[in-house]
């Protein structure tokens, strides 16, 4: 028997009042999306207002139209890209998304992935019981105590440990400079937490442990931004 070749379409929403358009899942979505499209045919919608700037400059993406309200019309789109790209699984980037997907594949019911991409738990209602796979590992640990099996995709590096002859465990890099980085939006939200981590950096150099800082994000509030200056 042929094995069916993967034709998957993505979906990700992107709602006014509901994201900023500058979240970082938005960039997990573009990896996936990249590292697929090398292997299977792979088309990218987004749901809502616009085309996140992180998705902007990928060429083949489709924006459908909508406020955050699963409306027919917008269902009906979800279901028309479904049969104009022959696409026979369906890979939802967040639960938003979902939603229209479980719509649009009520007739012919194709199979619908869910990625969580981090995030803090999800406490509102959401269109099924668990994510198909995660990032985090108290995700992971949060669904299958509710029952659940979601696959782990972990974003986690693990340093290898090296002793020898009894020494004291090294890891790879010791003896260098501390390098710091954190990746966050920069804005009110986050506006505590980063100020936290730049004076323990700060700290640590007035103790005498030589370290550097990275924020890698998107300056929503240049306020938050002057502050970290």
């Amino acid at each position: 028997m042929t094995e069916m070749r993967p034709n998957v379409l993505m979906l990700v929403g992107n709602f006014p009042h509901v994201n900023t358009g500058k979240g970082g899942h938005y960039y997990s979505t573009r990896v996936i999306y990249e590292a697929l499209r090398r292997r299977v045919p792979v088309r990218l919608v987004v749901i809502g207002s616009e085309v996140p700037d992180a998705l902007a400059d990928l060429r083949q993406t489709t924006l459908i139209r909508a406020q955050g309200i699963v409306t027919p019309a917008a269902v009906r789109q979800v279901a028309a890209e479904l049969q104009r790209h022959e696409a026979n699984i369906v890979h939802c980037m967040d639960a938003s998304s979902l939603l229209f997907a479980r719509f649009a594949t009520l007739v012919t019911r194709t199979p619908v992935v869910w990625t969580k991409c981090g995030g803090r738990r999800l406490r509102r209602y959401t269109p099924r019981g668990s994510p198909d796979s995660v990032f985090h590992v108290e995700d992971m640990a949060y669904y299958r105590q509710m029952g659940y099996s979601p696959a782990l995709i972990s974003g986690r590096v693990r340093l290898p440990v090296t002793s020898e002859g009894g020494a004291r465990p090294t890891f790879p890099g010791a003896g260098a400079p501390l390098r710091m980085v954190r990746i966050s939006r920069i804005c009110t939200k986050y506006a505590d937490g980063l100020v936290k981590t730049l004076s323990f950096a700060k700290a640590l150099n007035a103790a005498g442990v030589t370290c550097t800082l990275d924020i890698i994000g998107h300056v929503e509030d240049p306020a938050v931004y002057r502050t970290l200056l």
